[in-house]
């Protein structure tokens, strides 16, 4: 089970979407609107209306004959008076399908249309996958309507260029399962909703529109440059056939990689990725070296700061060359009998650089760990000595430690940690913002 478990992110209606993004009752009473809760009935008729009706249809030719799917109605919460409705729909003389999303203002003591978009599919998709598979440019935007699944007879190729839109999490979960070959390049894997990068408190378990890749079984696969954002996983490896993310950017999603121990220590390569604004970049749990986590790039830096950059769970994978920066409460999490080779890395500007405990003994040297809130690096567990050595610690004068180091200017380290030699300069070839 990947780290998270089992847990789906379906979106709340009506009062639940005060819990949206953090928000609760309270913070309703606290912007004047505890009498006037979402309006769920009167938001649904709002899409029928005229003044909505009008805002679509004028992007076409003829008349305004629209029928809207209600029950393909989603609701977001983007700021304290501002709500997002994304519904899909035919229009009648066209026959075309498309889907739309409508922000509307609280103002008055009424809902006010103040943006709308839109987009056609070119591609219905959803269900199984028994052959082999092309997807291309010209079938752009492919439209995830529901569970798809690769089949493990089957190879499903996205060609460069090629857009997948994923409708968002109604009462059903829209998710990409693969049991066969998955392979993709410079594609791009989004919301329905063209609004969702104004949303800038996205991050969380109940922030994603789509469900994300989960690859079971004997599911594999490549996928490299590609844009995956809006997600609860990112990508979700649950399988023993091996993967590779390389050249990624994978923005806005609860977990970015979540890889599971069901896989069986699989390898795993994670290259020359950019995380943004994720809660946990990567999670990783039961994997051995054979996963490497290499040369990319991790930072959130909205509102909900992020959690971990590297989650580890009983895993020991290859960490290196990576910069972990910004916001993140842990650069690296480091539970459970982890043992990690960490080197190379720059982490900077969390709260601990890295926090290890329950028998988990990372190797950490050559590394620029700079600017930790808390610690640098902490060691929970006294029955284990982390060996720290050679490491850069934002001072020539070393890391601070009470008894070992009472003079030292950089970041704060534990007891039970063998940070001496340290490094009196920075790691260079690494990613090093100027404080």
């Amino acid at each position: 089970m990947s780290i998270g478990g089992s847990m789906k992110a379906y979106k709340n209606l009506g009062l639940g979407l005060c819990v949206f993004l953090g928000m609760s009752l309270s913070s309703m009473i606290l912007f004047g609107l505890e009498n006037h809760p979402w309006d769920e009935q009167r938001l649904t008729d709002l899409i029928d209306s005229p003044q909505t009706k009008r805002a679509l249809a004028k992007q076409f030719e003829g008349v305004p004959d629209i029928t809207f799917d209600k029950s393909t109605v989603a609701y977001d919460q983007f700021r304290n008076d501002v709500i997002v409705v994304s519904v899909d729909f035919v229009h009648n003389p066209s026959g075309k399908h498309g889907t739309a999303s409508f922000a509307y203002r609280f103002l008055d003591l009424d809902y006010v249309l103040i943006h709308s978009s839109y987009f056609l599919w070119g591609t219905e998709v959803s269900g199984a996958i028994n052959t082999s598979t092309t997807w291309n440019p010209a079938g752009s935007p492919y439209y995830v309507t529901g569970r798809t699944q690769v089949n493990p007879a089957a190879t499903l190729t996205i060609e460069p260029g090629t857009v997948v839109r994923f409708r968002k999490i109604t009462h059903d979960v829209v998710e990409f399962v693969v049991y066969g070959t998955l392979n993709c390049q410079n594609a791009t894997f989004t919301s329905s909703c063209d609004f969702e990068d104004y949303d800038q408190e996205q991050v969380g378990w109940d922030s994603c529109d789509w469900n994300g890749f989960e690859f079971l079984s004997t599911g594999t696969g490549t996928i490299e440059d590609c844009l995956i954002e809006y997600a609860h996983n990112g990508v979700n490896d649950n399988s023993a056939g091996g993967l590779t993310l390389t050249g990624n950017t994978v923005r806005k999603c609860s977990y970015g990689v979540n890889m599971g121990t069901t896989a069986g220590g699989s390898a795993v390569t994670i290259d020359n990725n950019d995380f943004v604004d994720c809660e946990n970049a990567i999670a990783c749990s039961g994997h051995t070296a054979s996963t490497t986590i290499s040369n990319n790039t991790m930072s959130c830096a909205v509102k909900w700061d992020g959690f971990a950059g590297i989650y580890l769970y009983m895993s020991s994978p290859v960490i290196s060359a990576n910069s972990i920066l910004d916001s993140y409460d842990y650069g690296v999490y480091c539970g459970y009998n982890s043992s990690p080779s960490i080197t190379l890395n720059t982490i900077q500007n969390t709260g601990y650089g890295i926090y290890s405990f329950s028998g988990s003994q990372p190797v950490v040297n050559n590394n620029n760990i700079v600017g930790s809130v808390y610690y640098g690096l902490y060691n929970s567990d006294t029955m284990v000595t982390i060996d720290a050595e050679n490491n850069w610690w934002g001072d020539a004068s070393g890391p601070y430690h009470a008894t070992l180091n009472p003079g030292g200017l950089g970041d704060w380290v534990s007891n039970d940690v063998d940070f001496i030699p340290w490094l009196t300069s920075a790691v260079t070839g690494q990613i090093l913002k100027v404080l």
